[in-house]
């Protein structure tokens, strides 16, 4: 009986581990034109004046849009 435990222990430790972890990222433009990266499971921007101009999985690829909106002119 311990063993069938311990196994059911490993099992269970071995489907979280492999499970992906999801942070969706945004970038956020303010009505000044000054864009950043937000993390979207925190508190949303306080205020008015403020869109979501992309929405990634990953910090890497939300810095990849924000450098990208610099680029074409949709960010300052």
């Amino acid at each position: 009986m311990k063993r069938l435990a311990f196994i059911i222990g490993i099992l269970a430790f071995c489907v979280v581990a492999t499970t992906p972890a999801s942070a969706n990222f945004s970038v956020i433009k303010f009505a000044d034109g000054h864009c950043e990266v937000w993390w979207d499971h925190s508190f949303p921007p306080r205020g008015a004046g403020w869109t979501k101009i992309a929405i990634t999985p990953d910090w890497w690829s939300a810095q990849f849009a924000l450098d990208w909106a610099t680029t074409i002119g949709d960010c300052h």
